[in-house]
């Protein structure tokens, strides 16, 4: 007869096992709409198995379903435990111990215990089998671990952009823009309407290290003109401009956070929702 495992967890192991379940079983956590769903994780001798079946052993097409559901708008993964070992159930939008929202743009998850990175790291095997993004902790001193981003994959609507620069004294400087779709909610408290249907083109966002100031770009397919809004989180416009069928502004973005970009062109709106960090 097989024996689950009987270790009491705290919080670090349960918070462990929801990294995991939120990367690599998308379909465990999410749910909306039709993708209400339930299953159950078990981690016994070191192997984890979903409903039964181990990571290894899903199919293609279970795997497929899996990473589909994740890619809804608007998820917002939650996990409880449901019961004193080390097993999990999980089911659609409610949460009964811990609560960690995803946006639409990806994840930031934190954690200032020493022991996660080892317990991830024991894990990491089963999950890189399974095909999921590779990602990883550091933990600087052996204890801290830093923020740090798993990519998801099969992400629609959202870019990414990763700059670098080093001067002349030897300042190393990253920034990272994140741009996604924003959803209704936010797009409905932003641009006050609910519409979301004006597509943007060619959109960058390009850091200029010299002067400060961020580089933005995007083309419009109709040759019309066009209004453009640039907002802090709360909706409060720190900018506004006129555009035609292109459009290219430089403008000071020095605080790392959450903004919004709003395009109207007729009867047509774009809500964008940037992160930069």
């Amino acid at each position: 007869m097989k024996k689950l495992i009987t270790l009491k967890p705290g919080f670090e192991l349960i918070f462990a096992l929801s990294i995991m379940a939120i990367f690599v079983l998308p379909a465990v956590v999410c749910g909306q709409g039709k993708y209400n769903k339930k299953m159950s994780i078990i981690i016994q001798n070191g192997d984890t198995t979903v409903n039964g079946k181990k990571l290894k052993d899903l199919s293609p097409e279970e795997r497929k379903e899996a990473l589909g559901v994740f890619d809804q708008d608007n998820s917002r993964p939650h996990w409880r435990r449901s019961g004193r070992d080390n097993a999990f159930g999980f089911r659609g939008d409610s949460a009964q111990n811990y609560q960690f929202k995803i946006d639409t743009n990806g994840t930031m998850l934190t954690d200032r215990s020493g022991r996660l990175p080892e317990m991830m790291r024991r894990m990491m095997p089963d999950m890189q089998n399974f095909g999921a993004p590779r990602w990883e902790m550091r933990t600087p001193g052996g204890s801290e671990m830093n923020d740090r981003r798993s990519p998801r994959r099969n992400r629609l609507d959202v870019q990414e952009f990763n700059f670098s620069n080093t001067d002349k004294n030897g300042v190393y400087t990253s920034i990272s823009f994140r741009v996604g779709r924003a959803n209704p909610e936010d797009t409905k408290r932003i641009a006050k309407t609910e519409k979301n249907d004006l597509e943007l083109d060619d959109l960058t966002l390009t850091p200029e290290f010299t002067s400060g100031k961020t580089l933005l770009n995007f083309s419009l397919t109709e040759k019309a003109p066009a209004e453009v809004t640039f907002t802090n989180d709360e909706g409060k416009p720190l900018w506004t401009a006129k555009a035609n069928s292109s459009f290219t502004k430089s403008f000071m973005m020095p605080t790392n956070g959450y903004y919004y970009l709003v395009v109207k062109q007729g009867g047509k709106v774009a809500v964008k929702r940037v992160v930069k960090e």
